[in-house]
């Protein structure tokens, strides 16, 4: 058992290193205000609860209202991330309140997390803000967090894609399929004056991988769908 899961008891998909990295910048970071766009089981949220003053926590799924009498600083908002980002960033720069931590785990689709990124760009910045983005080693969730418009903000002072490393899990019963990792880029209230630079440390690993993964099929649909059938015809 990772040493953190002793301390918080719902349930996260991540691996241990996911959970140490968030939970040290957290720790480190005690941000005022956080964002969290993808609640599910409340897991990365405690976490964020813990060392955050206020956290809002954003979800398409209702029912994660349920975990409201578990974290008395949370505001959950129900919706659309790509529509309801931009309402509350609307009302929020209103106030004198400062959001220093956003953690982006929502959709998981290359133009989902591209737009909830995209929106979070538009923020500008009272002090240093920090945006994890989960999933960074999935072909999709990768591809959209490299197409952001990180060039076009200039608050953008760093763009880690591979700040930690994803995994991939081998087998039929796993679907071979490629998740997790964190990106991390950080957002700075004075404008920067050079050109931004993207970094990938894993990129060569991940295309190693990408080459034996069920991912390898994604830009060619018929063949993905028959992989696809084929995997859940064994499982069968």
């Amino acid at each position: 058992m990772n040493i953190i899961d002793k301390d918080f008891n719902l349930h996260w998909e991540m691996t241990s290193a996911e959970k140490n990295a968030l939970y040290n910048i957290l720790n480190d970071l005690r941000p005022s205000v956080s964002i969290e766009i993808g609640t599910r089981f409340g897991g990365s949220l405690q976490v964020i609860s813990r060392f955050s003053e206020t956290v809002y926590s954003f979800d398409i799924d209702e029912s994660v209202k349920k975990l409201k009498s578990k974290f008395k600083n949370v505001e959950f908002i129900i919706g659309d991330s790509m529509k309801e980002i931009p309402v509350f960033l609307s009302e929020f720069k209103k106030t004198d309140k400062n959001i220093e931590f956003i953690l982006i785990d929502g959709d998981h689709s290359q133009t989902g997390i591209k737009t909830d990124i995209d929106n979070i760009l538009k923020i500008i910045p009272k002090k240093d803000i920090y945006v994890m983005m989960h999933d960074s080693f999935n072909p999709y969730c990768r591809q959209g967090i490299i197409n952001a418009k990180w060039h076009e903000c200039p608050y953008v002072h760093d763009v880690q894609i591979d700040f930690i490393h994803g995994i991939f899990s081998p087998t039929v019963e796993t679907d071979r399929c490629m998740w997790g990792g964190f990106a991390l880029a950080l957002l700075k209230p004075q404008k920067r004056d050079f050109n931004i630079e993207i970094k990938m440390d894993h990129d060569i690993t991940f295309n190693q991988i990408l080459k034996i993964s069920k991912h390898r099929y994604i830009n060619n649909k018929s063949l993905f769908d028959k992989v696809k059938t084929r995997i859940i015809n064994k499982l069968l």
